[in-house]
C-alpha cells in the first residue's frame, strides 16, 4: 500500500468547516446542549463563564481534530477506491464503530460516564462522519 496523501485538501477543509457547524447546532440548548451540559455535570452558569474565558483554544483544538478526521477520511475514501455514496457511508460506519464509539465505551466504563452522554456524543461523531464524507465526496 503506497502511503501517499493525494487527497483534496479544499474538500477536507470543506468536510471540516461542516463538521463545526453540525457541533454548534448539535451541543446548542436547541438540541442537545441543556441535556449534555447536565450529564457533565456542568451548570449554566459555569458554560457561561467558560464562555467568557475564551472559547479561541477550545474551538481551535477542536478545529485541529476535525480536520485530522477529515483528512483521515478522505486518505481512507482515496486509498480504498470509494466509488460512491454506499462505499462512502460504509467507511465513515466503519471509522465510527471501531474507532469513535469503542473508544466512547471505554469512556463510559472507565470514567462512570452516563450511557446517554454516549447516545448524545456517538450520535453527533457518526453523522459528523456521515456528512465529512458527503462533503469529500461532493468534491
Amino acid at each position: 500500500m503506497e502511503l501517499m496523501f493525494d487527497v483534496n485538501y479544499l474538500a477536507v477543509v470543506a468536510a471540516t468547516v461542516a463538521s463545526m457547524v453540525l457541533g454548534f447546532v448539535w451541543y446548542s440548548d436547541a438540541l442537545f446542549g441543556k441535556k449534555w451540559r447536565a450529564l457533565n455535570g456542568v451548570s449554566d452558569a459555569e458554560a457561561k463563564k467558560m464562555q467568557e474565558g475564551g472559547m479561541a483554544k477550545p474551538m481551535s483544538i477542536g478545529f485541529v481534530s476535525m480536520l485530522l478526521n477529515a483528512f483521515v477520511l478522505a486518505a481512507l475514501m482515496g486509498w480504498l477506491g470509494a466509488t460512491g455514496a454506499a462505499d462512502a457511508f460504509h467507511i465513515a460506519f466503519v471509522m465510527w464503530l471501531g474507532f469513535s464509539f469503542a473508544q466512547s465505551l471505554g469512556t463510559v466504563a472507565w470514567e462512570r460516564k452516563p450511557w446517554a452522554l454516549l447516545a448524545i456524543n456517538g450520535g453527533y461523531n457518526l453523522a459528523m462522519y456521515v456528512l465529512m464524507v458527503v462533503v469529500i465526496g461532493l468534491f
